[in-house]
């Protein structure tokens, strides 16, 4: 077997090069499974809010299992835009694609968020439908329904601290 002082200078470059690459999607999968169960008990505590809120659906199970399958598909079509700019941003440093992925994250889970607080608002669902409304009626019929208050501002800010602590201690724990 060869050692690394007798291998080409090629091979050396490849080797290292992808010794990289590994990493980097190794870091990858981990903060993807770590956003991917930060998802998961979002979807969970948005069931039981909108539940005890309103009322829970006739066959529960079954529609728990749906949205969880929808949540499912939506991750990896997130999480395939994710791979794509984490690894451009890999060519810059891991450190940086981990932080733009984190930031990403926490954005998209921020705007998750505010469509859970919309809904249970409105009751209306808001899906493709939301790019044909601008920000300030948004803001308008989620300020007149009552529900946008320094409670809810609280509330969201400890949630997104928790998200922001929940993605950094998994993004530690997980390890692919």
């Amino acid at each position: 077997m060869a050692t690394v002082e007798s291998l080409p200078a090629q091979e050396k470059i490849e080797n290292a090069t992808t010794g990289k690459w590994t990493i980097a999607l190794r870091r990858f999968a981990s903060l993807s499974l770590s956003t991917l169960v930060v998802l998961f008990v979002l979807r969970m505590l948005e069931w039981i809010w909108n539940g005890v809120s309103h009322q829970f659906p006739q066959e529960g199970f079954i529609f728990f299992l749906n949205i969880i399958v929808n949540d499912f598909v939506f991750f990896c079509k997130m999480s395939l835009i994710l791979l794509v700019v984490f690894a451009l941003f890999c060519f810059v440093s891991l450190r940086v694609a981990t932080i733009v992925y984190r930031v990403l994250a926490v954005l998209a889970i921020l705007g998750y968020l505010m469509l859970i607080q919309y809904f249970n608002s409105t009751l209306v669902p808001l899906g493709a439908d939301l790019y044909g409304y601008s920000w300030n009626e948004i803001k308008l019929t989620v300020g007149a329904s009552g529900k946008l208050n320094i409670w809810t501002v609280l509330l969201l800010i400890i949630f997104v601290a928790g998200i922001v602590f929940g993605l950094l201690w998994m993004g530690k724990k997980i390890r692919p």
